[in-house]
């Protein structure tokens, strides 16, 4: 075989390897990589939409009520569950299991990546509790991130001292909102067990916009345990006794 033929043939192997490498090389142009996302998949189908907040709030107080610690911290935020001013966790779910009736939503409001949703509880006991959540997207995920409520600009109100005295005890409290509180009774509660342990009825003595007045209860709190008022559409206070 002569020498131009052998540049002719070297020639056209050269090009049919090119050729073969451009139509099954490491993808094709209409391939992915292995382990990718198909060109014709959207960032949208690749997201968790399946829960919704409220339905996030609903989980975390079913998951209370079952006793289930781990699932009931899916629900929330790192910061929310680490926060130093509110009860733990654990101690939270120690004190609700087995003890919910049922959970109703009563407003969500979305709100870009955030959401508010106001939700009532009521016990086994008929005592009911009414709260909202403040939620944010994490990992695509909607989580618990505080506690909200809606009314606390209006009514407001904290314990300034705790005095025990034989077999009562004795709350000064002030209204620091900017409505008189009336016409509501509140529940006084030991936090972890969520044990009542008395009650204020604020339609037989109302707390009056920037008033200091005090309220007794006949039962003997003590100085260790934290204590917390909650109910009647107003912000939940907690407080000590001396």
């Amino acid at each position: 075989m002569n020498h131009e033929k052998l540049i002719a043939i070297g020639l056209i192997l050269t090009l049919g390897l090119f050729l073969t490498i451009g139509c099954f090389g490491p993808f094709a142009e209409d391939e992915a990589p292995e382990n990718g996302t198909p060109e014709n998949q959207t960032d949208e189908e690749t997201k968790d939409t399946d829960t919704t907040p409220a339905e996030t709030v609903e989980n975390f107080v079913n998951a209370m009520d079952e006793g289930n610690v781990e699932k009931t911290k899916e629900q929330a935020t790192e910061s929310f569950i680490q926060n130093p001013d509110r009860v733990g966790i654990e101690e939270a779910v120690e004190g609700l299991e087995g003890t919910i009736e049922s959970i109703e939503i009563e407003d969500e409001n979305i709100t870009n990546s955030e959401a508010i949703v106001e939700y009532r509880i009521t016990r086994n006991d008929g005592s009911e509790i009414t709260n909202a959540y403040e939620l944010i997207q994490e990992d695509e995920k909607w989580k618990i991130n505080n506690l909200h409520n809606p009314k606390m600009e209006k009514k407001a109100f904290n314990v300034e001292k705790c005095t025990i005295e034989d077999n009562e005890t004795t709350l000064q409290m002030r209204n620091t909102g900017g409505t008189d509180i009336e016409d509501v009774e509140v529940n006084i509660q030991e936090v972890g067990t969520w044990e009542k342990v008395g009650t204020i009825d604020f339609s037989k003595e109302p707390l009056d916009t920037g008033v200091v007045a005090q309220y007794t209860i006949d039962e003997k709190f003590d100085s260790v345990t934290q204590y917390e008022v909650i109910g009647g559409d107003l912000p939940t206070v907690t407080f000590r006794c001396e």
